[in-house]
């Protein structure tokens, strides 16, 4: 070989290996892999499954895999085993796993209400009917039990006296225990609560419209975790709060993703699921004083012991989303 084109071979080798510090290529390399549960299979959850599938969450240095676990109490006991990172649930969970002896803690919420409508047999006209009857939650200690305890306290109505309150699974089931006269209630949110209102299934209350604080869908994790690896909460939160902007902002290609994790291909049944969850989704999801001291009231109501004396600083860490809101982050999402 020439002196010549051993430079030319070696100027080759030169060239593959810069290609391959593209910053594609070492974002790639870099991406941190990160589980997160999810306990519903509702438009609640929109933007946390646009984060990923926009590409925001490899956007911003992370593998994240969304595993789907029915119930929310189940989310926690993950979490702190360490199978997943982070849990998408209602504040409940997480509020009831701290007061436990928990370490775990709320870092985002989705809304400050409860997207739930309360859905009945026919014959069911209103809350008083209920008396010596059924109704479905998903299990003990999620934020369907907490909604329907608040639910029936007021309407007048005490659980295990007056109405029997079942764990039946997640909303598909649910729906198919109501009509299959299993049980006489349930709480359903869009897109299944679109298929309770086609078979005729009769709408007892809407708990947005009753006024109910609550932070919907909150995201906790652990505070052990948030001290070994705090940038990575930091990049997921910024990834997740893209994806409401990017939820909110492009409809057609929410739908299209909503479609593949709804399992839904109705137009219609998109198209009101959308415009529902893309309108009451927090812009700056902060985990909020007035959606979350209710749920510490009702989980430690009567308990003298000091783990569950707890306060809203305790079981919530609004400084994520502080540090996007005060630098200006978020509000430059919504000025492009």
């Amino acid at each position: 070989m020439t002196k010549k084109s051993g430079s030319s071979a070696f100027g080759g080798m030169v060239v593959a290996f810069l290609l391959l510090l593209t910053p594609d290529h070492v974002a790639a390399q870099k991406l941190e892999k990160m589980r997160v549960g999810y306990n519903a299979i509702t438009g609640s959850n929109s933007a946390l499954w646009i984060s990923k599938e926009a590409g925001l969450t490899a956007k911003n240095g992370l593998d994240v895999d969304f595993i789907y676990i029915e119930s929310g109490s189940r989310i926690m006991q993950a979490m702190v085993a360490g199978d997943l990172r982070l849990g998408n649930t209602g504040s409940g969970p997480s509020i009831q796993a701290h007061a436990k002896g928990a370490d775990t803690v709320i870092i985002l919420s989705v809304m400050p209400t409860l997207p739930f409508q309360v859905v009945a047999r026919p014959e069911i006209k209103k809350p008083e009917d209920l008396r010596g009857k059924k109704l479905a939650i998903s299990s003990f200690g999620s934020t369907t039990d907490f909604a329907a305890r608040y639910f029936l306290e007021k309407s007048g109505l005490t659980v295990g006296k007056d109405v029997i309150v079942l764990q039946s699974g997640g909303q598909s089931t649910r729906l198919a225990a109501l009509k299959q006269g299993v049980v006489d209630a349930t709480l359903l949110g869009a897109p299944t609560l679109l298929v309770a209102k086609q078979f005729g299934l009769h709408i007892l209350a809407d708990l947005v419209d009753m006024g109910f604080h609550y932070d919907f869908g909150s995201i906790a994790t652990t505070r052990s975790f948030i001290n070994s690896n705090r940038d990575a909460v930091r990049k997921f939160v910024r990834a997740y709060v893209e994806g409401v902007h990017y939820f909110k902002t492009h409809a057609d290609e929410s739908k299209k993703i909503m479609a593949r994790y709804l399992r839904e291909n109705e137009p219609a049944v998109l198209q009101e699921t959308y415009s529902y969850y893309a309108d009451k989704t927090a812009s700056t999801p902060y985990p909020t004083r007035e959606g979350i001291e209710p749920v510490i009231n009702q989980i430690t109501a009567g308990s003298k012991t000091e783990k569950t004396r707890l306060t809203f600083e305790d079981v919530a860490d609004q400084s994520f989303v502080r540090e996007l809101d005060r630098s200006g982050f978020i509000q430059s999402l919504y000025r492009k």
